[in-house]
């Protein structure tokens, strides 16, 4: 629900020289939130719908919750809604009662998962007189995301310290590999896992979101300026910070990379002016390469909260991120291999879901 307020702008003689529209969301008696629950913890993956009585009044509700359908990858972009192979585990509706100023979890399990499809969620929550609230909101990826007791080295060694309690995600999924020269260069062709694959790690305190990737590449592209990390080998991150509220305030979009002046990052977009875009020294990154020869890379990377506002660190919170393997075999960046999101389109309803762990 929104509200309409309109502030007239006066001119010196007193007339009406203009107006500015403004259209908050208003909070009403229900309030609802869908919520992932992370694969690994207990009833997930799956969902949490969150509903809460603002009211003064006692409130007799009916609820139920619908898998509307998912979107698969196909040649690196995500198709458009097909049924949901995947399933609730428990009976997804129900009743309940809620008195004035109290909330209720309800989880649900879901079956069948594919945790690179991206599945669009619904829910409905009737009163006594039968008025519906609705929320929706799409989910993937399902990624808990442990707390770290000690900050990780950032040396590129994946094989320490808290790194080796994570358990890594694979990509190496030809229908995730987008062509962007398809037609005139070879690298557009993805081949195999050791043409390009990425196996990715996560990681959070009260002060980073910590990611260690593995790249495996085969041809080593030509390393660019700060500028221009997106155009070779490397990575892009599609970060929304908002991914629980319909209301967006922005996205950022970051590169990551071993470019001329080594190991860096850039942004190329914010969500606030307090992160400006161009290079981005406060994120760091530490990147070994395993064979001069090759693309194949190991980054650590540590990225401050302050660079994802206005996401705030929580157990439980969460957060939207795509990241894109770019693939460099010769005159700049010829694809991607894409974990979720869109690089070139930037569409962050099909980002993956990062659920902060206790």
């Amino acid at each position: 629900r929104e509200a309409d307020l309109t502030l007239n702008i006066a001119s010196p003689g007193g007339g009406l020289a203009g107006a500015l529209f403004f259209r908050p969301p208003v909070t009403g008696a229900l309030a609802m939130e869908l919520l992932p629950l992370p694969a690994g913890q207990p009833d997930g993956p799956g969902a949490r719908l969150i509903i809460r009585n603002n009211g003064d009044a006692t409130e007799k509700l009916t609820w139920s919750v619908f898998l509307d359908g998912q979107r698969a990858l196909e040649a690196g972009r995500f198709s458009n809604r097909g049924a949901a192979e995947a399933y609730f585990s428990r009976k997804a509706s129900g009743d309940l009662t809620l008195e004035p100023g109290k909330s209720a979890n309800v989880d649900l399990p879901m079956a069948d998962v594919n945790f690179f499809n991206v599945y669009d969620l619904r829910a409905v929550v009737r009163d006594a007189s039968g008025r519906a609230t609705v929320v929706e909101r799409p989910m993937g990826g399902f990624v808990g995301v442990p707390k770290a007791g000690a900050p990780p080295a950032l040396d590129g060694n994946l094989d320490e310290g808290e790194w080796k309690n994570v358990s890594p995600i694979t990509v190496d999924n030809g229908a995730a590999f987008y062509p962007i020269h398809a037609a005139e260069r070879k690298e557009s062709q993805w081949k195999n896992a050791a043409d390009l694959s990425a196996k990715e790690r996560f990681l959070w305190d009260d002060k980073y979101l910590y990611a260690g990737v593995e790249v495996t590449d085969d041809i080593a592209g030509a390393a660019q300026p700060t500028n221009q990390l997106w155009n070779q080998d490397g990575l892009q991150l599609l970060i929304d910070p908002m991914r629980n509220s319909p209301q967006k305030v922005g996205k950022y979009d970051y590169a990551v990379a071993v470019g001329k002046d080594g190991p860096g990052a850039a942004c190329h977009l914010s969500a606030t002016t307090d992160i400006p875009t161009g290079p981005t020294p406060v994120i760091k990154v530490s990147a070994t390469k395993k064979d001069p020869k090759t693309g194949s890379v190991t980054y650590e990377m540590a990225i401050p909260w302050a660079n994802v506002a206005p996401f705030v660190p929580l157990p439980g919170a969460n957060l939207g991120l795509h990241i894109a393997f770019n693939e460099d075999d010769g005159g700049g960046r010829g694809g991607y291999l894409t974990w979720f999101g869109t690089v070139q389109t930037k569409d962050i309803d099909t980002v993956g879901d990062l659920i902060l762990l206790p």
